[in-house]
Parts: structure tokens; C-alpha cells; sequence
């Protein structure tokens, strides 16, 4: 085996790092044979714009939907991609070795007091991670 050498080694998060609650990942093998992962989030798309016509008074007089009232309306998912990651072989690797861990630890301790009911039922806890 090669020579060691002690390392220190400091972390710093970047503090305007925004934490995300993903809903899945998308991704696969690139050409070059790293992964890539493509985590993202899933929410209600916002109603597109109306038009509506009131009386002098206020009162609704009647708007462009009128006719579709008895229509059921079309459910518009967002999709949106927060980050995306490319990794090699063996930092996949790691990280699936790195995840068991966690996830092993989870099923022996259970979640912590005053953790989320949903990390619980899912197995994500977003505020882990310092156990390395």
C-alpha cells in the first residue's frame, strides 16, 4: 500500500445554498459512461390568465369560462429541474454506499423525535447528512 499522509479537511456550505424538497430524479448514463441525475419537483402549473366583466356595481357579470363550467378542467403538472449532477462510476458508487447507510441507520433508529410524519413514511430526511 502507498505512503499516507494526514489531510485536513474543512466543509462549508455556501449560504445562499437553497434547500429543495425533491419529488424524484430523471437521468441515466451519458456517452461519455458517467451518470447523470437530474432531481426534480412537481407542483400544480398556475391557472392561465381571465378575463371577467363586472358591472359598475362589482358584480360579475360573466367570463370567458362560462360555457366550460360543466367541463372537468385539465390538470397542469410543472416539472421543474432544481439541480443537476453528473457523476462517475465510483462516486455513484459511493453515493449508493453513502444512501444504504443512511437508510440502514433509519430502519434501526426510526426517525428522530420531531422529524417530519412524511420523512418518516417515504424514508427521506432532509436534515441528515452530518453523519458522513
Amino acid at each position: 500500500m502507498g505512503k499516507t499522509t494526514q489531510q485536513h479537511l474543512t466543509i462549508q456550505m455556501d449560504p445562499d445554498l437553497p434547500l429543495h424538497n425533491y419529488n424524484g430524479v430523471l437521468g441515466g448514463v451519458t456517452q461519455t459512461g458517467e451518470i447523470e441525475m437530474n432531481f426534480f419537483a412537481d407542483c400544480d402549473a398556475l391557472p392561465q390568465p381571465a378575463e371577467y366583466l363586472f358591472t359598475e356595481s362589482g358584480e360579475l357579470v360573466a367570463n370567458e369560462q362560462d360555457g366550460q363550467q360543466n367541463k372537468m378542467p385539465e390538470r397542469h403538472v410543472l416539472r421543474t429541474i432544481y439541480a443537476r449532477t453528473l457523476l462517475t462510476v465510483d462516486q455513484a458508487r459511493s453515493l449508493v454506499s453513502w444512501l444504504m447507510k443512511e437508510l440502514d441507520h433509519l430502519d434501526e433508529t426510526g426517525p428522530r423525535p420531531g422529524a417530519p410524519e412524511m420523512a418518516a413514511e417515504n424514508g427521506s430526511d432532509k436534515g441528515s447528512g452530518n453523519r458522513g
